[in-house]
């Protein structure tokens, strides 16, 4: 019975007799916390910053409202995502509003989440109790 070490070796040896001078590879990988929380913090800065300047281009003070709610329960990334939607109008007998957003994603953010976006407009409609989501 042979051993396997042999080729094994053999392996190996052609694995290392990659000639690598040609190549001089020189790699810096410098992480800390500080650095990744410092990268983190301004990239939340500037969503937030964004979100503002969206904010203030709604013309629905109502809609603006609602995102303002937003941005403070949920964050200004959730904002980005649908500020650009509108409000519809009330219907007193199926207790629902008429959202309409601008794209499928907008729409499924807003459908998954419907709960915060209702939990805003009850302080204007404390009958409301569905959203209908639509997307143009």
């Amino acid at each position: 019975m042979q051993s396997t070490a042999p080729i094994e070796q053999k392996k190996i040896q052609r694995f290392l007799k990659i000639p690598t001078e040609k190549y001089q590879y020189t790699l810096d990988l410098s992480f800390s916390k500080k650095t990744l929380t410092q990268a983190h913090n301004s990239l939340l800065q500037d969503d937030h910053a964004r979100a503002k300047d969206c904010l203030s281009l709604i013309p629905d003070p109502l809609w603006r409202d609602v995102c303002g709610d937003l941005i403070i329960m949920m964050g200004p990334a959730s904002v980005l995502k649908i500020w650009k939607s509108t409000l519809g109008e009330f219907c007193p007998q199926d207790k629902a509003l008429d959202f309409t957003c601008e794209t499928e994603e907008a729409a499924a953010f807003a459908q998954q989440y419907d709960f915060v976006i209702l939990g805003s407009l009850k302080r204007y409609f404390p009958a409301l109790k569905q959203l209908r989501v639509h997307f143009q």
